[in-house]
């Protein structure tokens, strides 16, 4: 078999397991393996570079393996030899010795050649971004249903077919994590729509109050349906049979059981009209005939074949066959009628927020309790909870955080004071990318002709957003996340050509600051560096892997052969879990700072004053952090 004299494996951290199999396999008789940034935190990870270079570190300790390195060597396992995992536990001097010989393969085989950059000045910036009203409000309503599961994604919501459970649904399946989705609508107020007609913001947000306006009058019409459906049903049960469920559900409503005082006396009229209004060919409209005759206007064969028969005699199949037909039907519909209840008013709480954000930018907020009209904006508090306006006196919440006017429990951060509200900017030049991307243009655009920038964006539908604005700003760019051959564009761009002969080099080059194609590059003829949004990590080691990558991502551009100083930029929006992720990972809180010569808003790192026996979990709110900055992060999220 053929033998390599030298093999050098260069950032081996990117490899696949199959590459790393393949990588494995070849014979040399030198191996090296490069990293800027090696993991150390386990066993696997030294494992996994002894392998590289052709060295056994011996068997694995399931016992002891952390859940991550577990879970992923479980899911490649058999059957078989999931069972064989749990046989056998190693000794604590087992363990020991095995530490002893990693500590060994380290001494003998590991150096470590840090690179001296210090001769090349570096200044940080964190450019603080301020949401518009609309933006903050699409925050605040996604922050709310997240905070409510306790960014559990297994407490699956009430879902239903409309616009805010969409978000969430999208959310989800394009996240890893619910927190990964805060962190997109945290850029952008619609992170996982394409690009529609609406020019700015601020039309988008209008458009979409207009539909939860319209779901909340479709809901209000199913329910009203479902209702004289179970009145017929009620009234036309078998002789003898007596079935309670309609009425429980009567009296749920009159005691206030959906926790919205406004919604409930809507359902009881939506009651009383069903009630009123009870005529006994209403069966038509809910069942058919045996013949199956069409009997309701409007409707087709095909869809009357989609229709139940008309309940009649006993249930012929399953378990219930100690019940009517009829008792059947009005049961299921009486279920039906809880579940549309309860997503009714989850409709009218989100329609009544974004009505409430809308007369906040046209200066209308009337109070819910007492109707006093045109509130001044040091007089109001908007709870997000139920998306009712209340002045501070005489009708603020009482001390257990009950809105007077539907009596919902609204947590501390669920209360957004007037004065705040109206401290949000709200400016017709905002684009359909949002204030950050719109910043972040204005920004680059600022920089001198001869400046080149990389851009460190991490996911895939802001990556979106961004190309988008900087295509629409002029702004010339490469895009490293896109197909082609990545190598040949670094050179193209360190050399300051176009990838096609001829063309003029880019000002902007993209990268994804989570792939291979960010580290190792050597990119000194920029000397700008933009993070788009703060780096996400979670699990083992994140903190450790966090460090490593963001200096990794620097050091393409400050390193030997830079000759201009290299300006840093962090994009953080203020409020929102920018500004947690930020202080969690630099253990410092961010205030803002007048920079001379610069314009917009900005902030800097300063150390914390915290108690020796203070919680590292229960810090104090800082000037910047979100309104859920005490739940967004708990320590089995994250182990270091």
């Amino acid at each position: 078999m053929f033998t390599f004299y030298r093999l050098v494996v260069d950032e081996y951290t990117y490899l696949t397991k199959v590459m790393e199999d393949i990588v494995a396999l070849l014979r040399a008789l030198n191996r090296w393996i490069l990293s800027g940034t090696p993991t150390l935190m386990s066993f696997t990870a030294l494992k996994r570079m002894g392998l590289l270079i052709g060295v056994n570190l011996g068997i694995d300790d399931y016992a002891s393996m952390h859940k991550d390195d577990l879970f992923k060597a479980m899911s490649e396992m058999t059957t078989v030899e999931t069972f064989l995992s749990y046989l056998e536990n190693h000794s604590f001097a087992w363990l020991l010795r095995r530490h002893d010989v990693c500590q060994k393969f380290l001494d003998q085989f590991a150096r470590r050649d840090e690179m001296d950059v210090s001769g090349i000045l570096l200044q940080e910036y964190y450019r603080l971004v301020q949401h518009s009203l609309f933006e903050f409000a699409m925050y605040q309503e996604f922050q709310q249903r997240l905070a409510l599961m306790n960014f559990d994604s297994s407490l699956r919501p009430r879902l239903a077919n409309n616009d805010s459970h969409k978000l969430y649904k999208l959310a989800v399946d394009k996240c890893k994590d619910l927190r990964e989705g805060l962190l997109l609508l945290a850029t952008h107020a619609r992170p996982f729509e394409h690009e529609g007609e609406e020019k700015d913001v601020i039309t988008a947000c209008a458009r979409i109050y207009e539909i939860r306006k319209w779901e909340a009058g479709q809901m209000r019409d199913k329910i009203s349906k479902k209702l004289r459906k179970a009145v017929w049903l009620e009234r036309n049960q078998e002789e003898g049979v007596v079935c309670t469920k309609f009425k429980d559900f009567q009296d749920m409503v009159d005691i206030n059981y959906y926790g919205d005082k406004e919604c409930m006396d809507t359902l009881n009229e939506l009651i009383k009209e069903a009630k009123k209004g009870y005529k006994y060919e209403d069966w038509k409209e809910f069942f058919r005939d045996d013949d199956g005759e069409v009997l309701v206007k409007g409707l087709t064969a095909e869809e009357m074949d989609d229709m139940p028969m008309r309940p009649s005699g006993q249930v012929e199949f399953g378990n219930n066959k100690h019940l009517s037909q009829s008792e059947l039907a009005l049961r299921l519909t009486s279920i039906e009628l809880n579940r549309l209840c309860e997503l009714y008013v989850d409709h009218i709480r989100s329609f009544r927020f974004l009505g409430a954000i809308q007369n906040v930018r046209t200066m209308a907020n009337t109070c819910s309790s007492c109707q006093t009209k045109n509130l001044d904006k040091n007089k109001f508090t908007l709870l997000t909870r139920c998306g009712h306006v209340v002045c501070n006196t005489p009708c603020s919440v009482d001390q257990e955080g009950n809105c007077p006017v539907c009596y919902s429990l609204n947590q501390q951060y669920q209360k957004l004071a007037g004065s705040h509200l109206y401290s949000k900017t709200d400016r017709s030049a905002i684009t359909k990318y949002g204030q950050k991307i719109c910043d972040l243009v204005t920004l680059i655009k600022s920089f001198p002709e001869d400046d080149k920038v990389v851009l460190f964006v991490q996911f895939p539908n802001i990556l979106e957003k961004v190309l988008g604005a900087l295509e629409e700003s002029g702004i010339d760019f490469m895009d490293l996340t896109s197909t082609g051959d990545p190598s040949r564009k670094l050179m193209c761009f360190q050399k300051n050509e176009g990838v096609k002969k001829g063309t003029p080099g880019a000002k902007v080059l993209v990268l994804n600051i989570g792939d291979a194609t960010a580290s190792g590059s050597n990119l000194t003829i920029a000397n700008r560096v933009i993070f788009v949004s703060p780096y996400y990590l979670r699990g083992y080691g994140s903190q450790t892997q966090w460090e490593a990558t963001m200096k990794q991502a620097i050091g393409r551009v400050r390193r030997w052969g830079q000759k201009k100083t290299v300006h840093c930029y962090y994009f953080v929006t203020t409020e929102t879990i920018d500004v947690d992720i930020t202080e969690k990972r630099t253990k410092k809180r961010l205030v803002s700072k007048t920079i001379e010569g610069k314009t917009g808003f900005w902030g800097v790192l300063q150390d914390r004053v915290v108690d020796e026996d203070q919680d590292e979990d229960n810090l104090p709110k800082t000037p910047f952090s979100s309104s859920i900055s005490h739940i967004v992060f708990k320590k089995h999220d994250e182990e270091d």
